[in-house]
């Protein structure tokens, strides 16, 4: 294959513009070219349109030049770095050191503070006493992605590992994410209530499990929580009481790709198994009859296989 024949990768955006409607934003934008960038924004500026700017950094942690902001009148409503495009830098400083890449290690030490800093900041404007509301979430990982910020919260659960606010499922998560070997880490810390850490952590998790096609362990963990959820019922527990139900986690379907529901049910050994939404209920729902034997174990699905040709045997 020739260089010219190659497959090309799909340009990485510089620069967003963020069209702003009611407090919000209503249309963002991406450029790939910083000409196209600043032309589009000296355009919209000319005719007063309202929005902010948002610039990617790259792997160095830079950015296309944004001296031209300066000069816009009206100023845009905020300029922002996104950095979720820059890479952790998980080495200490002497491997750095020797193999040439202090800049890389200081960009990501300074960005790990900076993102620690917008944790805080962002949950402690979305938390009304009661309620963290997802526009933490979002902000953070729009600036920092989610390997960045899941660094910073597992850190910070680790540090306080003693503490009850923190459920012990975060726990056993943070003690498998890597932490970057950086001194600067004991400082990117939280100082932020724990109980609020462990809200957010669920939620970025969460979120983040949301972008991962599912795999066939997935598949058949999510059919052995709704068989527990059939057997531990005491009584038929539908709108009609003729069904078990167990509700299919919302996690799991926004993960669905394709046939996976189908593979799902391949895993129950009941004729009246079906997957169904209920009128003014949110959801997908598991149901079985109540006369179905729920002591029977959960079925192995084969997968699909493709027969070899015997030998001679032409195709």
């Amino acid at each position: 294959m020739t260089k010219e024949n190659m497959p090309q990768k799909d340009p990485k955006p510089v620069a967003r513009i963020d069209y702003l409607y009611r407090g919000g934003v209503g249309e963002s934008v991406e450029y790939t070219d910083p000409s196209e960038f600043y032309q589009a924004v000296k355009e919209q500026n000319y005719y007063g349109a309202p929005m902010s700017l948002v610039f990617y950094a790259d792997a160095k942690g830079e950015t296309i030049p944004r001296d031209f902001v300066a000069d816009l009148d009206p100023p845009p409503h905020g300029v922002k770095i996104s950095y979720a495009n820059t890479p952790v830098y998980y080495q200490d400083f002497a491997y750095a050191h020797e193999h040439g890449e202090e800049e890389q290690f200081r960009t990501s030490a300074k960005i790990n503070g900076a993102c620690r800093a917008g944790i805080e900041k962002e949950i402690a404007a979305h938390y009304d006493g009661h309620v963290l509301d997802s526009g933490a979430f979002n902000q953070i990982i729009a600036l920092f992605g989610y390997e960045r910020t899941m660094c910073i919260l597992a850190n910070t659960i680790r540090v306080h590992d003693w503490d009850g606010r923190i459920s012990n499922e975060n726990k056993a998560w943070a003690a498998g994410v890597r932490i970057p070997d950086n001194h600067d880490m004991q400082y990117n810390v939280l100082h932020t209530n724990p109980g609020l850490v462990d809200l957010f952590t669920r939620m970025v998790r969460s979120r983040y499990l949301r972008t991962q096609a599912l795999q066939e362990a997935d598949i058949a963990a999510e059919a052995s929580r709704i068989m527990n959820s059939f057997r531990n019922a005491t009584e038929p527990n539908s709108p009609n009481g003729t069904h078990y139900m167990a509700r299919v986690s919302e996690d799991f379907i926004a993960r669905v790709r394709g046939q996976q529901t189908a593979r799902l049910s391949r895993y129950f050994p009941f004729k009246t198994f079906h997957l169904t939404t209920l009128k003014g209920q949110k959801g997908l729902y598991a149901m079985i009859s109540r006369n179905e034997d729920r002591t029977k174990p959960l079925r192995t699905p084969r997968t699909a296989t493709r027969m070899k040709p015997s030998p001679g045997t032409e195709r």
